[in-house]
């Protein structure tokens, strides 16, 4: 198998493709798969404590999260802080697109405890991405506050998501990803204050007139 294709294979499960057309979960897909393949740095993945539960949603949930945040580790290290503000900003635009379908479409049916068993396989993606966009959020702030900050759909939009997410009658969500929405929330409710790099005034040089020829006292 070509290399390529193992990467877009191994990281279909990274993002969910059920409820978001096709070609924009790939995208998504491909911007972080290549570069954890390309800029990977071996990081330790931790285990929740439920490890051993058998629900096949609770254990899909957790896989999910610890490769996105196996991901915003890696993002993390990158040394090319250019790359890494524009894979930032172009996983936003894509996760949005997929939390704006997900809506939609969760948006339509009536979520009952009866309704929501049904469709525990899409409210599952919901949660992975509502996740992730916190993860950049709260990992990232300088990048994802700024975007948010001149995007008032986006804003309203993850708010939503995040409240729904914390509303959800489910079991799979571990309190590390719950904490994590918290602190999204909290952001986007007070505002985080971004600290840009102070850049040091060198101090102007006081140029001291120059003094003309003096006459000695022999010359008087």
């Amino acid at each position: 198998m070509p290399v390529a294709d193992g990467i877009i294979s191994e990281g279909a499960r990274l993002f969910p493709t059920k409820m978001v057309p096709k070609q924009c979960s790939l995208h998504v897909t491909v911007l972080v798969l290549v570069y954890v393949f390309f800029n990977a740095v071996p990081c330790s993945e931790s285990t929740d404590s439920r490890g051993s539960n058998q629900d096949p949603y609770y254990n899909a949930f957790i896989s999910s999260r610890m490769k996105h945040l196996t991901a915003i580790n890696d993002m993390k290290q990158m040394k090319n802080s250019v790359k890494r503000h524009q894979l930032i900003v172009d996983l936003c635009k894509e996760i949005f697109k997929v939390l704006d379908e997900s809506r939609k479409l969760l948006a339509t049916m009536h979520l009952d405890n009866v309704a929501l068993f049904s469709l525990y396989a899409d409210v599952v993606d919901y949660l992975e991405n509502t996740a992730f966009f916190c993860d950049l959020l709260v990992f990232f702030p300088e990048v994802t506050a700024k975007l948010i900050e001149k995007n008032l759909l986006w804003r309203i939009t993850l708010i939503d998501s995040i409240q729904e997410a914390m509303s959800f009658n489910v079991e799979f969500i571990d309190e590390n990803t719950r904490t994590q929405l918290e602190s999204a929330y909290k952001i986007l409710s007070e505002g985080v204050e971004i600290s840009e790099p102070k850049i040091e005034k060198k101090e102007k040089e006081v140029k001291k007139p120059r003094r003309g020829p003096r006459l000695t006292s022999n010359e008087l």
